[in-house]
């Protein structure tokens, strides 16, 4: 099940960071959890391998983040014709503990997130160094185009 991020579920989640090769949190417990709350989020969900949806388990395996990027990272994002975008949702931080159904809940988190900045009304980016769960290959499939401003990594997505 896919619900709100709860004070409860950072021991978790620092616990899956640290099966995953990430360069961004760091190698301790500290520095991962210190990555994982850091800046101001709009929404933070997890996965929960709880069997019902009343109540929480520490069966978290997934992790996603909404926000609005900062001003210098909106920058970096081309959209509808190279004007960035004034109302930018950045999906981020996603990442999924390596298991059998790793993908598929990688791209459950994606389309859940991805509707939620669509019933916002904002425009949807994400920058894949941030989602290590992601590929290439899945955020086009799931209609992604690349968003990069002249100079760029090649590492940012939009929704168009």
């Amino acid at each position: 099940m896919i619900r709100g991020r709860l004070e409860a579920d950072l021991d978790p989640l620092v616990e899956v960071l640290g099966t995953l090769r990430l360069p961004t949190p760091g190698a301790s417990a500290r520095g991962r959890r210190d990555w994982l709350v850091a800046g101001e989020v709009e929404l933070a969900w997890v996965f929960d391998q709880a069997p019902v949806t009343v109540v929480p388990t520490r069966r978290v395996v997934g992790h996603v983040e909404v926000h609005r990027p900062a001003r210098a990272t909106a920058a970096a994002y081309v959209v509808d014709g190279g004007a960035p975008d004034d109302d930018l949702r950045e999906i981020g931080r996603l990442f999924v503990a390596p298991g059998p159904h790793h993908d598929g809940i990688a791209r459950f988190l994606l389309r859940e997130s991805v509707a939620h900045v669509r019933r916002l009304g904002a425009s949807v980016v994400l920058d894949l160094r941030d989602n290590v769960s992601l590929t290439r290959s899945v955020v086009e499939r799931h209609g992604f185009v690349p968003a990069e401003a002249p100079g760029g990594v090649g590492s940012r997505y939009r929704l168009p």
